[in-house]
């Protein structure tokens, strides 16, 4: 996914180098603060969205771009300036963030030993 901050493209990528970017940001230590992170948040209700809500949203889209280029010229806030003034970005944005959440994968039942 891309998105155009300052007249520059950038790509945008979610995946384990972004999440822990935005753990460090945090202070969070370990992989599951990443999801505590996402509940403190509540990005789940972003109907009326609080300047709290929009710095993570921010500081997460910047490190998804920080991990496939050099993004020391814009800021979280250059980033939400762009998602402010286009709802359907900030949409995909979201989704794409969504997908790229890891999934609970089914464990497989251990087989019984046989009498």
């Amino acid at each position: 996914m891309n998105i155009t901050i300052n007249s520059k493209k950038y790509v945008v990528k979610f995946g384990y180098g972004a999440y822990r970017q935005v753990c460090e940001h945090y202070g969070e230590t370990k992989v599951t603060g990443f999801n505590d992170l996402v509940k403190r948040f509540k990005l789940d209700k972003m109907s009326d969205p609080s300047f709290e809500q929009l710095g993570f949203i921010g500081n997460l889209v910047l490190a998804g771009i920080s991990t496939l280029s050099d993004s020391d010229a814009i800021t979280s806030d250059d980033v939400v300036e762009v998602l402010w003034k286009d709802a359907a970005l900030m949409s995909k944005i979201l989704e794409e963030f969504v997908k790229s959440m890891p999934q609970d994968s089914p464990q497989p039942k251990p087989k019984g030993r046989g009498k």
